[in-house]
């Protein structure tokens, strides 16, 4: 008799593990988005560019999470374990909002689903090549339940929607800085504006300084960690003269409360 070996499973990318494995706690109830996330992306220790990758996948699944499961619902039973729903949230999410070309989606799932033994390799092929966008409806275009959504209907009024739109698109980072950070970064070009309480803010839409640069300057380096469900920087490397108190990561006045929106 001849043994025949079983091919290893085709590499997977560890950043969509890691935001399958944080959802899977969120959603079970296990804990707020933001500190799983950052609990996973500190042991894990990934490039930036994919922890930036786990962070739009974890995120953006939660945002959009009525109308994925809107979308995947017909194609599963009631008693689908929740290991194979969430990789298929996550890879649902990737097909349907973040643009990801349709067939490296279902390779890089179907690879994942193998590699890490979190759902069957063919069912996950299956779904993700058949599934599609919801019909629009009140639920896809505020991605909040009914009830939610009256709340910010009755608090905004006309410009409820544009707050709903506005939930929907990740948004820039925005720190309290000491005078000594408001200088430096006032020096490389940053957008300052006035916040509340008399408080200037810094707004960046892009990558903070590299840490070769602050080198080079002869500062110091340090970790700022800030809630990244409102940036694509999960953490940057930032002068000394940023670090805790002097500088405090802090929510845009309409977004609501909790750990996973």
């Amino acid at each position: 008799m001849t043994f025949t070996p079983r091919p290893r499973p085709e590499a997977f990318n560890p950043a969509r593990e890691l935001a399958v494995r944080v959802l899977l706690r969120v959603l079970a109830g296990e804990s707020f988005a933001a500190p799983a996330l950052d609990a996973a992306l500190q042991k894990a220790h990934l490039p930036g560019r994919d922890a930036g990758l786990a962070t739009h996948i974890v995120y953006g699944t939660l945002r959009h999470f009525p109308s994925l499961d809107t979308a995947l619902s017909p194609m599963l039973t009631g008693d689908t374990h929740p290991k194979v729903r969430t990789l298929l949230l996550a890879g649902a999410f990737e097909k349907l909002y973040l643009d990801t070309p349709p067939h490296a989606v279902v390779s890089e799932y179907v690879n994942l689903a193998r590699g890490a033994r979190l759902a069957p390799p063919g069912l996950v092929n299956a779904v993700l090549r058949r599934i599609e966008a919801p019909a629009p409806s009140q639920v896809t275009r505020t991605e909040l339940p009914g009830w939610l959504a009256e709340t910010y209907r009755a608090a905004y009024g006309a410009q409820a929607e544009a707050v709903f739109a506005d939930l929907l698109t990740p948004q820039p980072l925005w720190l309290s800085v000491s005078e000594a950070g408001f200088r430096s970064l006032e020096a490389e070009g940053s957008r300052l504006n006035p916040g509340p309480q008399g408080t200037d803010r810094v707004e960046l839409s892009r990558p903070c300084a590299r840490p070769r640069r602050l080198r080079a300057a002869g500062r110091s380096r340090s970790t700022l960690r800030v809630w990244p469900a409102w940036t694509r920087w999960a953490r940057c490397r930032v002068s000394a003269c940023w670090t805790w108190p002097a500088a405090r990561a802090s929510r845009p006045p309409c977004w609501p409360r909790g750990g996973h929106r």
